[in-house]
């Protein structure tokens, strides 16, 4: 009995796995990196969540995210956030005296991994905007 068990844990692991594994090869094959934008002004509060909302929402959905955090001269701890998750995400800091639209179009056209075929900019400090990250619960 509990052989039967194991073997239906395995098959249903295994079965997952391999569903994983066609959707991020379709996945890719058929649609292009999003490249995510965040502009930041004072939003310690948030832009840790928006990170890991896109990171885990590249994971699930098997397409890849690129991240650019343009930081608007923040006075809280933004930046130390934003430096501490750019130790284990791919992230491009910039303030916003280095990044204009023309820069941050040739940084994601310089990037080796993705196509930057559609960008996304979001403001975090205007809650409106704030919908436009995935996998928010409306």
């Amino acid at each position: 009995m509990v052989q039967g068990l194991l073997c239906i844990v395995v098959i249903y692991a295994a079965g997952a796995v391999a569903v994983q594994l066609a959707w991020r090869f379709c996945g890719r094959r058929l649609s292009g990196e999003k490249h995510y934008i965040l502009h930041t002004l004072n939003d310690q509060r948030h832009v840790e969540w928006a990170v890991r909302s896109l990171t885990l929402f590249g994971w699930l959905s098997g397409r890849p995210v690129s991240i650019t955090i343009v930081d608007e001269g923040s006075t809280d701890d933004t930046l130390a956030i934003v430096r501490c998750l750019s130790r284990r995400h791919e992230l491009n800091i910039r303030s916003a005296a280095e990044a204009d639209a023309a820069e941050i179009a040739t940084v994601c056209a310089k990037d080796a991994k993705a196509s930057c075929a559609e960008t996304i900019r979001i403001r975090l400090y205007r809650p409106e905007e704030l919908a436009k990250l995935p996998l928010i619960v409306r």
